[in-house]
């Protein structure tokens, strides 16, 4: 296993290998630290199930939020006001013409890589972005990620925040990777512990929810639209979504955890391309800033982690 850095334009870029096998992860920290594109093998065979842009310029001009980061919230705050502990907070509207405060602060923040370690059974690097506090979100962090990928395939990103503030603050986290299987998303099967389903309005906002059994079983893509999140079930600790290719015998497992202020929440959409799919772990719900659904207080001086990863079987 190796890990080493690399010119991406004017951008650096870490790169995890198994020099073995081909496994590979390319991050770009001064860029939301986003991953920017992994390959991995089965049977053989190699996948790159994500991949944003071969080059500086297609990044920069990429538009559908392919593998950002989402903190300290995920998805949308409506109107971007909320109120946290008897206090009201305006935050930037920035989804136009829905009127929110859309995927968080750090999406395209500067990170700097502060660890790097490999050896027989892995490769690793940590980044991090420190925020210092905004208006609509005076709220001081550090935010780490960590990307670990195993000489068996599997790769893990271990996120951890820390609040450096005097006073407490909400949180929330969410991953927005675009999959695909190198075939149309009709041509797949879903499978996902959804213990429900939510219904949105036109501001993409949650109103309503309801049980959503076949989730569970599995269905076909053929035919389904999605931009739905969803919550899961919390026990066993890990909740997996399957992204299965019958004609290619392989299926892109992408893992969460679950429990406490984890990762209890996926949101599923289905581009118009229909060419990927995004499958968007997160630990709260669209609009957490006011319903509370899985928002997370962190104490000053508190950190708290979660962990997602992605593998083939």
């Amino acid at each position: 296993m190796r890990v080493y850095s690399q010119p991406f334009g004017t951008l650096t870029e870490y790169i995890l290998t198994n020099v073995a096998n081909g496994d590979f992860v390319s991050v770009l920290p001064a860029w939301g630290g986003i991953v920017r594109s992994l390959k991995l093998h089965k049977a053989g065979s190699e996948h790159e199930v994500i991949q944003v842009a071969d080059d500086e310029k297609a990044l920069r001009a990429e538009r559908g939020a392919s593998s950002l980061h989402l903190f300290p919230w995920p998805s949308r705050i409506q109107y971007g006001r909320y109120s946290f502990r008897g206090k009201n907070y305006q935050l930037p509207v920035n989804e136009q013409p829905r009127q929110n405060a859309i995927h968080g602060l750090v999406q395209h923040g500067v990170f700097e890589a502060i660890d790097q370690a490999a050896d027989d059974q892995m490769a690793r690097v940590t980044m991090r972005h420190v925020f210092k506090g905004v208006e609509g979100y005076p709220f001081p962090f550090e935010f780490d990620i960590t990307y670990e990928l195993s000489a068996a395939g599997r790769l893990t990103i271990a996120y951890s925040a820390r609040n450096t503030g005097r006073e407490p603050m909400p949180l929330g986290l969410g991953w927005h990777p675009y999959f695909h299987l190198d075939e149309p998303i009709d041509t797949l099967q879903i499978s996902f512990p959804a213990e429900a389903t939510y219904f949105l309005d036109n501001q993409m906002i949650p109103v309503a929810k309801d049980f959503f059994v076949e989730a569970s079983t599995g269905f076909l893509l053929k035919d389904r639209e999605f931009d739905t999140p969803f919550s899961v079930y919390r026990n066993p600790a890990i909740a997996t979504t399957k992204l299965t290719s019958p004609t290619k015998n392989v299926t892109l497992n992408v893992w969460q955890e679950t429990g406490e202020g984890k990762f209890n929440f996926v949101v599923i959409y289905t581009p118009p391309k229909r060419n990927r799919i995004a499958i968007e772990p997160m630990t709260c719900n669209v609009n957490a800033f006011n319903s509370g659904e899985g928002l997370v207080t962190l104490k000053p001086g508190a950190t708290w982690a979660a962990k997602c990863g992605v593998f083939l079987s």
